[in-house]
């Protein structure tokens, strides 16, 4: 009795995890989705509503302020803007890859009566995997594990390419979260900066 009681509380369990996942996911893109549309919004607004006129020039001695203040303001926005964009691509190749995982288990189920375990190795993401990760799957060289590996490949072997997958996958997920905060924070950095603009201007 225990153990079916035990049983149902872990099912219970992992089907508030996957619920709650995937509602966290849905938030992930319509965030970055709104900002991505306020910011090529908000730069036609910069650019149209009276920018600085006359030449930019920066000088220790002689900070022309709100020129500079308004360089900066658009530098955050053009940066939210390629943040939101990594983030929709990392997303977009993370759905893809995640598909693939979990037809892998399934195909991999009915040949060897057997499962394919999570991959338990640590990913410790930064700037220079996130970018390699992502180059990587728009220029179409992290391959899946389609239905051919599954026939000619060995038992290892598929584990392996299963295991990569699994490990890229994750580092894509990881990579969304983090850019989304990128994207969050250049765009409140923008919207303060032209804010402070408009007033010493």
């Amino acid at each position: 009795m225990d153990s079916d009681k035990e049983k149902n509380s872990r099912n219970e369990y992992e089907r508030r995890y996957a619920d709650w996942r995937n509602i966290s996911i849905t938030q992930l893109s319509n965030v970055n989705n709104i900002l991505l549309t306020l910011s090529s919004s908000f730069i036609v607004f910069i650019f149209d509503k009276n920018p600085p006129s006359g030449s930019f020039y920066f000088s220790l001695k002689n900070i022309d302020w709100p020129k500079t203040i308004y360089f900066f303001a658009i530098i955050f926005l053009l940066l939210s803007i390629k943040s939101g964009v990594i983030v929709l691509f990392s997303r977009l190749y993370d759905m893809k890859f995640s598909r693939n995982i979990a037809l892998t288990r399934k195909r991999f189920l009915l040949k060897y009566n057997g499962y394919l375990k999570s991959q338990k190795e640590r990913v410790n993401p930064n700037f220079f995997k996130e970018i390699d990760v992502i180059i990587l799957a728009l220029c179409e060289k992290i391959r899946v594990v389609d239905s051919h590996d599954i026939d000619t490949l060995s038992q290892k072997q598929l584990e392996d390419k299963f295991y990569d997958l699994s490990r890229k996958t994750k580092l894509l997920g990881l990579t969304s979260w983090r850019w989304l905060k990128y994207q969050i924070l250049f765009f409140t950095l923008n919207c303060v900066l032209y804010a402070f603009y408009r007033f010493v201007a």
